[in-house]
């Protein structure tokens, strides 16, 4: 609930992911809310962007959840 009278009293947001698979699969969920909270008690609300955290380039899933999130908010 806390997350959610956040985004109605917030213009704009910017959404951490960590650069792991299940991070990224619980974002889906994060810009579901985000939406329902755009339709109707926030129209103003917009979404900045991402910051991706803990990015090892070193390792094969992180370079892969890197495009994965790059292919959904661009580049």
């Amino acid at each position: 609930m806390i997350t959610v009278n956040a985004l109605v009293a917030a213009s704009h947001v910017l959404i951490p992911i960590q650069a792991s698979y299940f991070a990224l699969e619980g974002t889906d969920d994060l810009l579901e809310t985000i939406d329902k909270i755009k339709s109707r008690p926030n129209t103003e609300l917009q979404v900045l962007g991402v910051l991706v955290t803990m990015f090892d380039r070193r390792t094969i899933l992180a370079r892969e959840v890197l495009e994965e999130i790059q292919g959904v908010f661009g580049p």
